[in-house]
């Protein structure tokens, strides 16, 4: 049945071009079918088995409608094929020769094309040009194409400037092209500019952020120390039903400790274990490390225990600190305890908690 709807298919987009496009192509192209045993042809007699499943166009425009999708069909193979060149003159055969007005589909299909062979100056030149050229517009899948190959290849500079011509073409930008552009920012660490893509989704095109566009803004304002700043967001993003996650809090708790304000950086690690979840172990490992530096020992050994319940392997040299400072502020019963914890938790390791035990002050 499958082999007998493809030869139907087939004999329809022969009978298509050597009927409608004679006087363009000089020898139209003709299928020859070899006859499948097991499939037999059906008799003369039965005249509906030759008949197209579709039916064929009637007017011109029909024509060039059923042109164009057959076309952009062959360009958007080509293209993820890789093949630029074959992608290029097929756009080129519909328009000149067959005097079909490309669809936005086909250029995309060549712009796939010329990203996927790494061909700048095409890139630019068919997003750029081709729209004018070929009375063409645009929609957003076209600028999200150009986003990922600017991201892709690092050129964030450009990134505004795509903005700039969506406005141009009225093309309203998607999740997907805000995505695109808050990662290629993220990964070169352009903070700044994050914070002006926010401004220009929420107040040009009254877009409220996307969950993504919450933890790259977290992440960056930790980065450039801006804690308060971070703080807010995170209130932001629960007023607007959408939950924080303990992921966002960790570029906050590791920012505040590295910057000193252990204290701080506690208070934020508790608030996100009530109302948020099960914190990460990194998050327990910085805040434990922290607290031991600091000489917050009681603290470290409370939180230790905690981190140590939920199943996060602790390192041995944060341990060890841990142990001697406990020894060190008279708390040999919380020192032995937090050792035993650790044993019959990580059974598994006891090689490995050996010289945690010789941190113990031997009883004589």
């Amino acid at each position: 049945m499958a082999s007998r709807l493809l030869r139907r298919s087939l004999r329809h987009y022969s009978t298509f071009l050597s009927r409608n496009y004679s006087s363009v192509l000089d020898d139209p192209p003709r299928l020859v079918y070899h006859r499948d045993r097991n499939c037999p042809m059906r008799s003369q007699k039965n005249s509906s088995a030759l008949k197209s499943p579709l039916p064929l166009p009637q007017t011109k425009a029909e024509t060039n409608r059923k042109a164009e999708r057959f076309i952009s069909r062959a360009i958007a193979f080509y293209g993820q094929a890789g093949m630029f060149d074959q992608a290029l003159n097929a756009f080129n055969f519909s328009h000149e020769k067959l005097n079909v007005t490309p669809s936005v589909k086909s250029l995309n299909g060549l712009l796939t094309a010329a990203i996927i062979t790494y061909n700048p100056h095409e890139v630019t030149r068919i997003y750029k040009d081709f729209p004018k050229m070929y009375s063409i517009k645009p929609n957003a899948d076209t600028y999200n194409l150009v986003m990922g190959y600017f991201v892709d290849t690092g050129s964030t500079t450009s990134i505004f400037s795509i903005f700039v011509d969506m406005s141009v073409y009225r093309v309203k930008p998607n999740a997907t092209t805000f995505n695109k552009a808050f990662l290629g920012f993220l990964e070169e660490n352009k903070f700044e500019e994050i914070e002006k893509l926010v401004y220009l989704m929420e107040n040009r095109y009254g877009l409220t952020p996307y969950p993504m566009s919450y933890s790259v803004r977290i992440k960056g304002l930790c980065k450039l120390k801006m804690f308060d700043e971070a703080r807010r967001v995170i209130g932001l993003k629960a007023q607007t039903g959408l939950k924080p996650s303990v992921e966002d809090f960790y570029p906050l708790i590791s920012g505040v400790c590295e910057a000193g304000d252990v204290g701080l950086a506690r208070l934020y690690f508790h608030h996100m274990k009530t109302d948020v979840g099960i914190p990460r172990c990194d998050s327990f490992y910085f805040l434990v490390d922290s607290l031991c530096k600091i000489g917050e020992f009681e603290h470290a050994f409370d939180d230790a225990m905690d981190m140590i319940r939920v199943g996060c392997v602790p390192t041995l040299t944060t341990m060890k600190k841990l142990v001697n400072g406990l020894v060190c502020v008279s708390k040999v019963d919380d020192a032995k305890k937090l050792v035993e914890k650790i044993k019959d938790k990580f059974s598994e390791n006891g090689d490995k908690w050996g010289e945690l035990e010789e941190s113990l002050p031997q009883e004589s």
